[in-house]
């Protein structure tokens, strides 16, 4: 029980890492290229474009959490079961 809840969180706060690098990707991208051309009205819309890319980097955030976890996991598990063997 407790296994699978740790994989939820685990996998959970990898999504929430992955959005959160999004948007100060974003941010720091159209902050800079705002201060490249101050007088171009367009060059926040490459932050957009690093915005809509924001799932995809949760996505991988999220396959990251789950493989570490369940490994994490079941190498605990075995752990424990050798432990009883003995």
């Amino acid at each position: 029980m407790y296994d699978i809840a740790g994989m939820i969180v685990a996998t959970m706060f990898a999504v929430v890492v992955g959005f959160l690098l999004v948007a100060a990707f974003a941010v720091g991208l159209g902050v800079y290229s705002q201060a490249q051309n101050p007088n171009d009205a367009s060059a926040g819309s490459v932050a957009i474009i690093a915005i809509f890319t924001g799932p995809l980097f949760a996505f991988v955030g999220g396959l990251f959490g789950l493989v570490s976890s369940v490994s994490f996991f079941m190498k605990r598990r075995e752990g424990i079961h050798a432990a009883k063997r003995e």
